[in-house]
Parts: structure tokens; C-alpha cells; sequence
């Protein structure tokens, strides 16, 4: 089946309404706890439920006032195809194919298509649709669409190319203020109707055209070479280059807040090196890569009496025996492992909870499977040294099998997260529930 341009990505309006729990309502946030990625709700009496995000639910339009309340989120494209309820103030032009976006934290990025297949652009010839979060510029060129989706922190182009007979190049002009906190991306992805595409092979080249004295100037340009990638053996996830691209294919780029980066998830690779960002978190049964994660900022207060934790993911590929171990980290607000002391296959057995591991054998769907983790979230919060706020860093290791994750950011796959129910105190009457979606980009990007 052919890949639906309108359906690539997640159609995200209003992302914090995407984690509300399903016993609250809108009337019953608590609108002066939220925070840039949390949400409280008052479930009755002392009773509490805390979401709380890895991206951005909530934004001020001056983020530097910490007096200024929160703001829900709405990506909604206004009339003039502008939108200021988020993160950052993008237009976007109608009458040539591009953007301004301009980030509250300070800086802007203007983007315009110049050229395709070497042939200036006719910006007389396309078509706009407006929808939601998205606009379309259709027919730029010859079997050529594109759109604009925004999401809370970024902005992202899509080009669909319909045939083989479709130009492959782009030239487009980005101007960069300087000192900006925003940025394009120069690494560009993209799938055919297969959707098995491991890459696209595309080449790009960034040249500077010229310095202004508030900006710089650059020509980006791309070009698909017609090859990609492919998945020729599901066990061993061995990829070759084909050239026989099923079309539509569409390829990616992104406009983005700096400070999206994430640090918070990865794989260590034959216990030597940490990535971060990782398109696939991987539990190998040669134990030549391990999973690990953290989450940050959890709300729980010292002493907290832990009524049930679970830890769930949503398994995207499985091979053999699908049995793993997760560890929780024995410390206090815990880092993104950046040093070989921190990596999971040097995690000292003092430093493991529990010593042995939990083991765990997650179900062969893309459901969402969940272990319990209450004991391990009980160790930590009994630490004298923790405090609400405070990060909690865990690994998945030692597979029987070779097992892969979806991210927590995938279109249509339920998030990866960790649910915690607690009292106060060490009991007394019920109290919050903390539900952490690990994000950014995510956890597990498949």
C-alpha cells in the first residue's frame, strides 16, 4: 500500500491533551502546577495524578519570566497561516513554498525554496491546503508535493516525490540570525511506500552565501540519489542498497530548538561507547548492545510509601528467546551516562536494583508491555540523598534474544513510560500518581 502523505507523523493539535489520564478532566487541572512538561490534576480529597513529559506540553511567551503561568499548547495553523501558542512564532508563507520560525528563547530561521531539479521555482503553479498543524504547497514541480507539520518544538518539511520521473534535487536559501537558540538540520531521512526504507542515500551540501551583520546566509542542497536502504534479514537487521524505490517516497528535514537534543536515552555498543538519541534501543543476545534511559525531574518525595511501579515499552521486534533484565541505578538524580564507569555493562552489583536484575519477557506484539518495578522505585526514594525533581537512570540488559523498541514519540505507538502510585509520607490516605512519558524525540525511535 502506498505511503499516505497526509499520515506521515503524528497529527499532534494540542499534545498535552495526547497523556491526559482518562479518569480526569480538563476542569480538574490544577492550573498553577504546570509546568513546561507536567500537568497536575486534583482527583478529589488529597488525591493527585502528575503526568509529567520528556517534550514540551506547556509554554510562556516570555520564558525567561518564571512569574508567568503556563500555556497549553495549540499547533493550530491561524487563518494567516501563522501560530504563536507554542514553543516558538513561525508564519508561514502562501505565496512562495518556505517559513520564519522564531524561537521565544531568542533567535530566527527563514527558509525558501529556490530551486527544484535545477529549474527555479514557479510559485505561481502550487496549490495551498491548510489542515490543522499542516500546510501544503501541491504540485511545486511535476509529481512533486510538500508540506509543512509544526510540533511543539520543531518544524518539519516533507517533500513527496510521486514517480520515478519526479526532480530529486532541492536548493533552498536559510538565513540563521546569529545568536540564535534554533536551528536547521543538515541530516535528512526519509521512507518509500515500503516504509522498510533504512535510509535514503541523499547528498547535501550547506555553502555560505553571504554575512549580514545581524545574520548569516546560506544555499542548502539536496539530492537524492534514487538508491535506499532496506531490512533483508529481520533477525540479523542486515540492510542492503537497493534502487527500486517504491513511490510515493518522501523525504524529511527539520527546523528545530537547540535544545531538543536528547541525551536521555541509547545504546551502549560491545561495552565501549554510548550513543545517545538512538533510532532503536537494542537488548542483543550477545550482549554486544545494551539499552539504557533516564528519566528526569521525577516528583516523588523522599520517604514516599510506593503502592506499585511499572516500567512499560512498546516492543517493536523480537528474536528468540525475548526475555531481558532491567536494573535501576542505586544513586541520586541520576546523569545521561557519559563516562565508562556509567555504562550499563559496568554497573557493580551494589549499584544494581535489585543486585540480580528484574527479569522480564515482554510480549512478541507492539502492545505495551510493562514489568513491575516497585521495589526499585521504593530504594531510591528511601535514599536520604533523594529529592523531588530528581532523575532516575535504568538499563535493559542481558537478552536471551535480540529485542528492539519503539520510541515513545512514534506516530501511532503507545509511549514508553513509567507509572508510579504513592502516599505521602510512608502512607496515610492515597495520594498522586506520577505517570512519566520518556520523550524527546523519544525513547526508542523506530
Amino acid at each position: 500500500m502506498p505511503v499516505n502523505f497526509t499520515e506521515v507523523k503524528q497529527k499532534i493539535i494540542k499534545p498535552g491533551l495526547g497523556i491526559t489520564p482518562p479518569e480526569v478532566e480538563a476542569k480538574d487541572e490544577i492550573i498553577e502546577q504546570r509546568g513546561e512538561r507536567s500537568k497536575v490534576w486534583n482527583l478529589g480529597g488529597d488525591k493527585r495524578r502528575c503526568i509529567v513529559g520528556m517534550k514540551a506540553l506547556h509554554y510562556r511567551d516570555n520564558p525567561l519570566d518564571t512569574n508567568e503561568q503556563f500555556k497549553e499548547i495549540d499547533l493550530t495553523l491561524l487563518p494567516d497561516k501563522s501560530c504563536h501558542k507554542t514553543q516558538y512564532d513561525i508564519q508561514v508563507y502562501d505565496n512562495k513554498v518556505g517559513f520564519s520560525y522564531t524561537t521565544k528563547r531568542g533567535g530566527r530561521l527563514d527558509f525558501e525554496l529556490l530551486e527544484i531539479g535545477g529549474v527555479a521555482v514557479d510559485n505561481g503553479r502550487f496549490n495551498i491546503v491548510q489542515d490543522g498543524n499542516q500546510l501544503y504547497w501541491n504540485n511545486v514541480a511535476d509529481d512533486i508535493d510538500i508540506k509543512i507539520m509544526l510540533r511543539p518544538q520543531s518544524a518539519e518539511l516533507y517533500k513527496q516525490l510521486k514517480t520515478a520521473t519526479a526532480a530529486k534535487t532541492f536548493k533552498w536559501r536559510v538565513q540563521r540570525w546569529k545568536d540564535s537558540k534554533c536551528d536547521f538540520s543538515r541530516e535528512l531521512s526519509g521512507i518509500d511506500s515500503t516504509i522498510k526504507a533504512g535510509h535514503l542515500e541523499i547528498n547535501a551540501i550547506t555553502t555560505l552565501e553571504s554575512k549580514e551583520v545581524d545574520r548569516d546566509i546560506y544555499i542548502f542542497e539536496e539530492e537524492w540519489t534514487g538508491r535506499l536502504s532496506r531490512i533483508v534479514d529481520l533477525e540479523t537487521r542486515i540492510k542492503e542498497w537497493k534502487t527500486d524505490p517504491i513511490y510515493p517516497v518522501i523525504i524529511d528535514a527539520v527546523a528545530n530548538e537547540e535544545v531538543t537534543a536528547n541525551t536521555d536515552d541509547g545504546i551502549e555498543k560491545f561495552n565501549a561507547s554510548i550513543t545517545n538519541n538512538a533510532d532503536l534501543i537494542v537488548c542483543k543476545s550477545d550482549q554486544t548492545k545494551n539499552g539504557w534511559m533516564r528519566f528526569a525531574s521525577v516528583n516523588l518525595p523522599q520517604g514516599a510509601n510506593i503502592t506499585a511501579a511499572t516500567l512499560g515499552m512498546s516492543l517493536k521486534y523480537c528474536t528468540g528467546p525475548n526475555t531481558v533484565d532491567v536494573y535501576f541505578e542505586n544513586m541520586d538524580n541520576a546523569t545521561q551516562p557519559f563516562t565508562a564507569a556509567d555504562r550499563p555493562s559496568q554497573m557493580a552489583t551494589g549499584v544494581k536494583i535489585p543486585a540480580g536484575g528484574i527479569a522480564w519477557t515482554p510480549g512478541s506484539s507492539a502492545a505495551l508491555d510493562t514489568v513491575g518495578v516497585t521495589n526499585a522505585i521504593q530504594t531510591l526514594v528511601d535514599r536520604t540523598g533523594w529529592a523531588s525533581g530528581q532523575g532516575m537512570r535504568c538499563a535493559v540488559m542481558n537478552g536471551l534474544g535480540n529485542l528492539y523498541w519503539y520510541a515513545a514519540d512514534h506516530a501511532t505507538k503507545p509511549p514508553t513510560q513509567l507509572d508510579i502510585t504513592y502516599t505521602v509520607g510512608g502512607g496515610g490516605s492515597p495520594g498522586a500518581i506520577l505517570l512519566m512519558d520518556h520523550f524527546n524525540g523519544g525513547f526508542l525511535n523506530g
